[in-house]
């Protein structure tokens, strides 16, 4: 976890904003760039080399997913960049507190660098893109948490789902009532 609205590391900064870097045997992807530079930081705290990086993948086009984008190319030529085109083209708004845009600042992304997904699909051998969480704490009743947590857990048996800030504490808890040990949190 490279930035979060929390963090259970002492060392680490935290901001309303998301980015996970997730490694495998074969690749390093950077799920998101947070608000700002935020995660570029945190992850010089960890000793982590974000140059290494071989995917970002950017789950949609609010600016606490995307804000550091611009920085991340910065520092890593090599990457290719994982998006929807509705995440480029997209306007979004929040009413919390008041209505505001959360509407991220595109930088100038390399057409080379750029994979455009609207679908899952295999990315490289092993590496397969699926949506995430993006609930509604609060907005979501718990009819439509159960059917939500039941249908995930039927035709996704064997997955093991993780997920943060963007599901929100009240959602996580029931959906973690209905799919038990497959639903797991970051932190």
């Amino acid at each position: 976890m490279l930035a979060d609205n929390r963090t259970s590391n002492p060392l680490l900064e935290t901001e309303h904003g998301l980015s996970i870097l997730l490694e495998t045997a074969r690749h390093r992807v950077l799920l998101d760039t947070g608000a700002s530079d935020l995660f570029i930081r945190n992850a010089d705290r960890l000793g982590i080399d974000l140059d290494e990086v071989d995917y970002v993948f950017i789950s949609h086009g609010h600016a606490d997913h995307a804000g550091g984008l611009r920085h991340f190319l910065n520092i890593n030529s090599k990457a290719r960049i994982i998006v929807s085109p509705d995440a480029l083209t997209g306007e979004y708004f929040s009413k919390r507190r008041f209505l505001h845009s959360i509407t991220t600042t595109w930088p100038h992304l390399p057409q080379e660098r750029m994979l455009l997904i609207s679908q899952t699909c295999e990315i490289d051998e092993g590496l397969h893109v699926i949506g995430g969480f993006h609930l509604l704490d609060g907005q979501e009743s718990d009819d439509e948490l159960f059917a939500l947590g039941t249908r995930l857990k039927e035709k996704y048996p064997q997955t093991q789902f993780y997920t943060s800030h963007c599901t929100g504490d009240r959602a996580f808890q029931r959906l973690k009532s209905v799919m038990g040990p497959q639903l797991n949190t970051f932190i």
